[in-house]
């Protein structure tokens, strides 16, 4: 039986984090494109929060995965990363919620 290779759980794990920001970043992007007509620059700013904390998560994700190979860096946790992915998805269905209600 072959033993797994050190790190591969970190990888997967740091991909899976990489992939679920990037869905979430799209989503906000063609949210932020169907409600402009009827929010105007409100859907930008709701595009650049979803953004900004998407791309921390891509971003510190992979920050994470390269400090646990190399047994150097802390371990935060990864209650970050749900929070922003919470936060961002939240903000999304308020935006759309307000373009109902406007449109």
């Amino acid at each position: 039986m072959a033993h797994p290779v050190h790190g591969m759980q970190a990888e997967r794990t740091a991909l899976a984090w990489q992939r679920t920001g990037l869905s979430v970043a799209v989503a906000a992007a063609v949210l932020a494109r169907l409600t402009y007509g009827d929010l105007g620059g409100g859907a930008l700013v709701v595009l650049a929060v979803c953004l900004g904390l998407c791309g921390w998560v891509m971003l510190d994700t992979r920050r994470r995965y390269r400090g646990r190979v190399r047994e150097d860096a802390a371990r935060p946790g990864i209650g970050g990363w749900a929070a922003a992915v919470a936060v961002s998805v939240v903000a999304m269905g308020v935006a759309e919620l307000a373009a109902l209600v406007v449109g």
